[in-house]
This record gives C-alpha cells, structure tokens and sequence, in this order.
C-alpha cells in the first residue's frame, strides 16, 4: 500500500482540526462566561449542559466526520491510483515503441547487451533440480537471453532462471538451450542461447521496459563521454580528467561506495 500522500495529511489534519474547533471553544466560553457574552447562566449550568452535549451529540458528530475522511481517502486513493496506471501504460507504450523502432531490427526481438548476474536451476522430469547455478546474462531480449556459466549447458536442456532487473523486480522464467558457445576445449565456461517458455505478458512487459531505459542509459552515457561531460552527475569535465569520465566529487563517490 502506497504512503499517504502529504495532500491527504493535510486534509486530515483540517478535518481534524474542525471538529475540535468547536468543543474547544465552548469548553472556553463555559471558563470564562462573561467574556463571551453568557450572562445569564450560571458557571456549573453551563458545564451540565455542556457535558450532557457532547454525551448526546458525540457520536452524532464523529460518525459523519469520519465517513468524511473514510469516502475523501478512498476517493484520493483511487484517483492516484488511476494516475499511476496510466503513467505505467504509457511508459510500456513509449518503451514498446522505441524498441521496435530500433536499427537493424530483423528477428522478432531485439536484442540489448547486458551483464545482469542470474541464477538458475536445471529441470528434469517438469521438476527443478536443488542445485542453483550462477550465471551472467550477456544479452537480453523480450524472448529470450544468452547466458555465459561455467555450467557444461547442452541444446535441449531445461531451466529455471531467476532474473533480477532492479532491487523490486525478481523474475522467474522457464527456458530452454537452443545453441551454445565454447571459447576453447580447455575454457570449461559456457555461453548459451536461451529461448523464454510460457512467458507471462507481465513479464515480458518488466523486460521491455527495463530494455527501453537500459537503452537509454547506454545512449546518454555515450553522450556524455562525447562531449566531455561526467558520467555520473554530468558536469563539463576538465581536459585534464576527461580520460577518468568522472569529477572529482563524483569519483570520491564512487570510492566511498565501492
């Protein structure tokens, strides 16, 4: 569930306020009756009356209150909601789009080079198997990847991959070795050409949006270098560091992280 936006704190808060306005002023007029221009009651007739109020009228006054704010967040909520949807849709559209309109389309997918870590598991018999291999996705398409391991893969064999775009999206994809590369007979490492199985359109719909941006970040990255500019943060480099592609600051970064 989404984090109530600060819109929504405030209207709380409002409506809160609101509806403690008014106990609040009557508990002061009863403390200072002359000053409000009660005359005519005395000071413990009028605390009765006003206690005897808010025991009759509370409930009178909260359930609608409350139904204020109930119908208010929900409505706010669900036009968020709907906002959010249609930003997504749009963003799959501009991503569907860009990556069919890319040079030297001529398979069904195209594809972007990568280096994503994976892991996967074979299947045997429907059934994976509990040993979990690790792997590097080299390219990465909506139908399918390359994959290098030192795992001895073979044309026909089954796995399970698990695919990981960003820190909130983890894939798990069925798939199938449709050719593999070896760089020499004494390199036991593996690069295997994987075709995607039974694929949900959820799925392929992460990959080509992660595709898109993964695009757009190689080309702006290009950019940079091209016209001399940081590759973190984009600043104009000196000449003297333009071999380095990053600032000073932001190479300070890139230590402290690393």
């Amino acid at each position: 569930m989404k984090k109530l936006s600060p819109f929504c704190i405030v209207f709380c808060l409002l409506m809160l306020s609101l509806f403690l306005i008014t106990p609040a002023n009557l508990a002061l007029a009863g403390a200072y009756p002359a000053d409000h221009g009660i005359l005519t009651w005395e000071y413990s007739e009028f605390t009765k009356a006003f206690r005897s109020h808010l025991q009759n009228n509370s409930l009178a006054h909260l359930v609608p209150l409350i139904a204020m704010l109930i119908i208010g967040l929900l409505g706010y909520q669900y036009y968020q909601n709907r906002l959010f949807r249609q930003k997504r849709l749009q963003e799959l559209a501009e991503a569907r789009s860009a990556i069919a309109s890319l040079p030297e389309q001529r398979r069904a997918w195209h594809r972007i080079q990568s280096s994503l870590d994976c892991s996967f598991k074979m299947i045997h018999n429907d059934k994976p198997l509990p040993t979990l291999h690790k792997g590097r996705i080299v390219d990465l398409s909506g139908g399918g990847c390359r994959i290098a391991s030192k795992q001895n893969l073979q044309i026909g064999d089954s796995l399970l991959m698990n695919l990981q775009l960003n820190p909130r999206q983890k894939l798990a994809i069925k798939g199938t070795v449709v050719r593999t590369e070896f760089e020499d007979d004494s390199c036991p490492d593996c690069t295997a050409g994987v075709q995607f199985l039974d694929m949900s359109e959820k799925a392929r719909d992460y990959i080509i949006k992660w595709m898109f941006k993964h695009h757009q970040a190689i080309a702006e990255g290009t950019r940079r270098v091209n016209e001399g500019l940081c590759l973190r943060c984009g600043k104009p480099l000196p000449i003297d560091l333009r071999e380095t592609l990053f600032c000073s600051q932001c190479q300070s970064i890139r230590e402290t992280e690393s």
